[in-house]
């Protein structure tokens, strides 16, 4: 069977990758996949707080959840997983894992750049693993995260 993975965290565009995601799934009969990542921060001491290390935890946790009773809703059984990481390193050792097909993500653009570029704020990319080397799909991934 088919897998598609969907990055997941609480913002509107990860919202907008797990409907996309679903509906590829219910499209082409794939199993879906619900990827939380944890992101590390630039900012983070080599050590961050344990309040922080929660709180973040808590957001994923939460927007897993909501993402994977939406899949349940749509009429899929979602599998759902928490990794905390870089988020391109966290999917692409997923996608190798499972053999992924697709990876969903989505992104939300600033302001003033989505009105340069006439792009609605919210974008959702779609990587087919199937068509593109590793060093290209890492590529789709950095521009999108």
């Amino acid at each position: 069977m088919a897998y598609v993975l969907c990055e997941v965290d609480d913002s509107p565009a990860a919202r907008e990758a797990v409907d996309a995601a679903i509906a590829f799934c219910r499209e082409h009969d794939a199993a879906l996949r619900l990827v939380g990542v944890v992101k590390e921060s630039f900012f983070d001491p080599p050590q961050p707080s344990y309040g922080e290390r929660t709180r973040r935890y808590r957001y994923v946790e939460r927007a897993l959840v909501e993402a994977a009773e939406t899949a349940r809703a749509a009429g899929l059984r979602p599998e759902v997983t928490l990794r905390a990481g870089k988020p391109v390193e966290e999917l692409m050792g997923e996608a190798e894992t499972l053999s992924a097909e697709e990876i969903f993500v989505g992104h939300t653009l600033g302001p003033v750049r989505s009105a340069l570029a006439g792009k609605p704020r919210v974008e959702v990319t779609d990587v087919s693993l199937t068509a593109l080397t590793r060093s290209a799909i890492v590529r789709e991934l950095k521009k999108a995260a």
